[in-house]
């Protein structure tokens, strides 16, 4: 480890993170790392009535795929099954790994048809399971957001946990000194500042200092073949974004694994042993209900697969003064702000005529939702908002979206004598540089602003594709 770069270093130790979808330092955690257990991720009811609005008709929204819990009709084909790479692990009952004591880096996503996959790895008398390593949230969920953890020792397995949410996000070798290989489960949701892919990186750095192998178990990505937003440039590298790659970068943890190693992304790794275990059924154009997987919140405010596919159009609010709905039972789906024509914005957003979403003016009544939101903006406060509803899951841009909602509220905000951006570094930090920031600020229009992230997209789209595994 003492061959890692300063910068390095000063990325992942600099930037306080509260939740790993990105970071925050404000009072109200964002998401982006583990979510709590299944049941505290479905929140407590959050004030939210939708007024009504002359300025755009409902949105409509995309016919429900077949999914685990609702059958399918006698004349539909059957869903297609996806095996996850821990699901394929534990149906060989770790029978590559006989004999070898493992460490897992694993949250509540980490499940396997009998339930967790530390406890599978336990129970199971091939392997023996060493240590676990925890990110955001905890190895089963039960932290709330953005609370650093210490280490400690599973309850149910004994096995000693070692946190990577805190002043240490990267395990030192005296934590890996028991273990034979270092395997790796973390569903994130395809966005570079999601922070699990940056424990990700991290690890693969410490396995290939302690010359052992790192293994990916693959998840579907949620954003599927996605790519847009901009490519991060190295000067805002951070532990919300390590990477030179786009917002929203189209690959799974596996795939991204293979890019960084393939990129020298990070250095330390030309020496390391990896290998991902694939997703086996699963197309990059599936939406989340063709895949049959339950959805479990990756973390507290990523709800649903509708968050997920929202989350690169709102992370961007996070920078400025208005709720983007923590505290309501649609967090990164909705923004709103005391000041806001809603119904005016809404129509102004949905005359631009954006692939796969649709606007309307609504109100929210951020509240507390424990273990979910600690102190969200506007609590207690009925604030006017747009909500975006997804129309089509395969059409829809996400990080485009994002350029025209931040476009259309920053001119609200000029018209209403508001400045809506509070946090400018934060704004470059979340999209990567500064062209976005200034962009907006000087009335670069949002077609352009789109244009040029395409290109920075279409220059590393090639290294992207070599990386892919999957159709």
């Amino acid at each position: 480890m003492n061959n890692l770069r300063p910068w390095i270093f000063a990325a992942v130790f600099s930037v306080a993170v509260v939740g790993c979808g990105s970071t925050s330092t404000t009072s109200d955690p964002t998401p982006g790392s583990l979510a709590e257990s299944v049941a505290a991720a479905t929140p407590s009811t959050a004030a939210l009535s939708t007024t009504a609005t002359s300025t755009t008709t409902p949105p409509s929204t995309a016919p429900p795929s077949t999914s685990p819990s609702s059958p399918t009709a006698a004349n539909e084909t059957p869903a297609v099954l996806v095996r996850t790479g821990a699901q394929r692990l534990v149906d060989e009952d770790f029978a590559r790994f006989a004999g070898q004591r493992i460490g897992l880096i694993a949250h509540q996503n980490s499940v396997v048809e009998s339930g967790h996959l530390l406890n599978a790895i336990d129970a199971s008398p091939n392997v023996e399971l060493a240590a676990l390593f925890g990110p955001e949230h905890g190895v089963r969920g039960t932290a709330d957001a953005g609370v650093f953890l210490d280490d400690d020792i599973d309850p149910e397995t004994g096995a000693p946990v070692f946190s990577l949410y805190g002043p240490v996000r990267q395990p030192t070798s005296s934590m890996l000194a028991n273990i034979d290989v270092l395997i790796y489960d973390l569903q994130d949701v395809g966005t570079r500042y999601y922070t699990y892919i940056s424990t990700m990186g991290l690890s693969m750095q410490a396995a290939a200092a302690a010359d052992i192998p790192f293994v990916v178990l693959d998840r579907p990505n949620p954003l599927g073949a996605q790519l847009g937003g901009g490519v991060l440039e190295q000067r805002n590298a951070s532990f919300v974004g390590q990477y030179a790659i786009p917002d929203v970068y189209g690959l799974t943890a596996g795939e991204l694994a293979n890019f960084i190693v393939a990129n020298d992304a990070l250095p330390g790794l030309s020496g390391l042993d990896l290998e991902v275990i694939e997703l086996d059924g699963w197309e990059r154009g599936m939406t989340w209900d063709e895949t049959n997987l339950e959805w479990i919140p990756p973390s507290p405010a990523i709800n649903s697969p509708e968050a997920a596919l929202l989350y690169p159009a709102t992370i961007y609010f996070e920078a400025t003064n208005l709720s983007y709905g923590r505290g309501t039972e649609i967090p990164f789906q909705v923004v709103g702000a005391p000041w806001l024509d809603a119904e005016k914005a809404a129509l102004e957003l949905n005359e631009r005529q954006l692939p796969g979403v649709q606007f309307t003016a609504t109100t929210i009544t951020p509240e507390l939702l424990e273990g979910i939101t600690v102190e969200p903006a506007f609590l207690g406060e009925t604030l006017p908002a747009i909500q975006l509803v997804v129309t089509n899951e395969r059409a829809i841009e996400s990080a485009a979206v994002g350029v025209h909602l931040l476009d259309v509220i920053f001119a609200a905000g000029r018209e209403a004598g508001v400045d809506p951006l509070s946090r400018p570094g934060w704004l470059d930090q979340l999209s990567g540089s500064s062209d976005l920031r200034v962009g907006l600020s000087t009335g670069v229009s949002p077609e352009e602003i789109i244009r040029s992230q395409r290109a920075g997209v279409d220059d590393i789209t090639p290294a992207l594709e070599a990386a892919k595994l999957y159709e």
